[in-house]
Protein backbone atom coordinates (compact mmCIF):
# COMPACT_ATOMS: atom_id res chain seq x y z
CA UNK A 1 0.00 0.00 0.00
CA UNK A 2 1.08 3.54 -0.54
CA UNK A 3 1.64 6.14 1.60
CA UNK A 4 -0.34 8.73 -0.30
CA UNK A 5 -3.97 8.28 -0.25
CA UNK A 6 -5.54 9.46 -3.46
CA UNK A 7 -8.49 10.72 -2.23
CA UNK A 8 -6.79 13.06 -0.07
CA UNK A 9 -3.90 14.15 -2.18
CA UNK A 10 -4.54 18.15 -3.60
CA UNK A 11 -2.55 18.97 -6.89
CA UNK A 12 -2.01 22.41 -7.96
CA UNK A 13 -3.98 21.69 -10.73
CA UNK A 14 -6.99 20.18 -8.74
CA UNK A 15 -6.84 23.45 -6.60
CA UNK A 16 -7.44 25.65 -9.39
CA UNK A 17 -9.93 23.98 -10.88
CA UNK A 18 -11.56 23.49 -7.52
CA UNK A 19 -11.02 27.04 -7.19
CA UNK A 20 -12.51 28.45 -9.80
CA UNK A 21 -15.43 26.43 -9.76
CA UNK A 22 -16.49 28.11 -6.36
CA UNK A 23 -15.94 31.67 -7.86
CA UNK A 24 -17.69 31.51 -11.23
CA UNK A 25 -20.90 29.84 -8.33
CA UNK A 26 -20.24 32.63 -6.09
CA UNK A 27 -20.37 35.18 -8.93
CA UNK A 28 -23.28 33.53 -10.61
CA UNK A 29 -25.52 33.96 -7.55
CA UNK A 30 -24.33 37.51 -7.01
CA UNK A 31 -26.49 38.53 -9.73
CA UNK A 32 -24.05 41.02 -11.36
CA UNK A 33 -26.15 41.76 -14.50
CA UNK A 34 -23.83 43.82 -16.07
CA UNK A 35 -23.87 46.67 -13.70
CA UNK A 36 -27.78 47.61 -14.51
CA UNK A 37 -29.03 44.95 -11.40
CA UNK A 38 -30.78 46.98 -8.51
CA UNK A 39 -31.51 46.27 -5.11
CA UNK A 40 -35.02 45.82 -4.52
CA UNK A 41 -35.56 48.79 -2.46
CA UNK A 42 -33.53 50.90 -4.85
CA UNK A 43 -33.97 52.42 -7.95
CA UNK A 44 -31.34 53.65 -10.65
CA UNK A 45 -30.58 57.38 -11.88
CA UNK A 46 -27.64 58.44 -14.05
CA UNK A 47 -24.40 60.54 -13.57
CA UNK A 48 -21.55 62.30 -15.83
CA UNK A 49 -18.05 60.95 -14.51
CA UNK A 50 -14.74 62.44 -15.47
CA UNK A 51 -12.99 59.72 -13.69
CA UNK A 52 -10.43 58.29 -16.35
CA UNK A 53 -11.21 60.65 -19.16
CA UNK A 54 -7.73 62.04 -19.20
CA UNK A 55 -7.64 65.70 -19.44
CA UNK A 56 -11.31 67.31 -18.71
CA UNK A 57 -12.30 70.67 -18.85
CA UNK A 58 -13.42 72.93 -15.70
CA UNK A 59 -16.61 73.33 -17.14
CA UNK A 60 -17.01 69.47 -17.52
CA UNK A 61 -16.16 68.60 -13.83
CA UNK A 62 -18.45 71.11 -12.14
CA UNK A 63 -21.00 69.76 -14.27
CA UNK A 64 -20.38 66.30 -13.34
CA UNK A 65 -20.36 66.77 -9.62
CA UNK A 66 -23.67 68.49 -9.64
CA UNK A 67 -26.31 67.22 -12.11
CA UNK A 68 -28.30 63.92 -11.78
CA UNK A 69 -30.17 62.57 -14.53
CA UNK A 70 -33.09 60.40 -15.07
CA UNK A 71 -31.78 58.16 -17.51
CA UNK A 72 -28.65 57.61 -19.74
CA UNK A 73 -30.06 59.03 -22.87
CA UNK A 74 -30.86 62.38 -20.64
CA UNK A 75 -27.38 62.61 -19.44
CA UNK A 76 -26.08 62.22 -23.06
CA UNK A 77 -27.97 65.25 -24.06
CA UNK A 78 -26.80 67.32 -21.69
CA UNK A 79 -23.19 67.44 -21.51
CA UNK A 80 -21.04 70.48 -20.59
CA UNK A 81 -20.24 71.64 -23.83
CA UNK A 82 -19.80 69.78 -27.61
CA UNK A 83 -16.43 68.10 -26.45
CA UNK A 84 -17.20 67.05 -23.10
CA UNK A 85 -16.12 63.10 -22.98
CA UNK A 86 -17.85 62.26 -19.56
CA UNK A 87 -18.56 59.03 -18.72
CA UNK A 88 -22.16 58.20 -18.08
CA UNK A 89 -22.09 55.52 -14.68
CA UNK A 90 -25.15 54.64 -13.24
CA UNK A 91 -26.03 55.40 -9.70
CA UNK A 92 -28.06 53.23 -7.17
CA UNK A 93 -30.67 55.88 -4.72
CA UNK A 94 -33.94 54.86 -3.03
CA UNK A 95 -37.41 55.30 -4.57
CA UNK A 96 -37.73 58.48 -1.88
CA UNK A 97 -34.78 60.22 -3.79
CA UNK A 98 -35.79 59.62 -6.91
CA UNK A 99 -38.85 61.13 -6.16
CA UNK A 100 -37.51 64.34 -4.80
CA UNK A 101 -35.35 64.74 -8.00
CA UNK A 102 -37.60 63.35 -11.05
CA UNK A 103 -41.28 62.98 -9.61
CA UNK A 104 -42.30 66.22 -11.27
CA UNK A 105 -41.34 65.04 -14.57
CA UNK A 106 -38.15 66.56 -14.73
CA UNK A 107 -35.11 64.77 -16.52
CA UNK A 108 -32.67 66.13 -14.43
CA UNK A 109 -31.44 67.68 -10.98
CA UNK A 110 -29.08 70.39 -10.09
CA UNK A 111 -28.10 69.28 -6.85
CA UNK A 112 -26.65 72.62 -5.80
CA UNK A 113 -30.77 73.53 -6.13
CA UNK A 114 -31.93 71.14 -3.18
Amino acid sequence: MSKHNSAIELTRRGFLVAGSAVALGALAGCGSGGGDSVPPDMTKAYRLSTRGVGTASNAAKLHAANLRFVSAAAADANRAHAGDRSNIVPIDIKPATWELWFGGGAGQVDLRKI
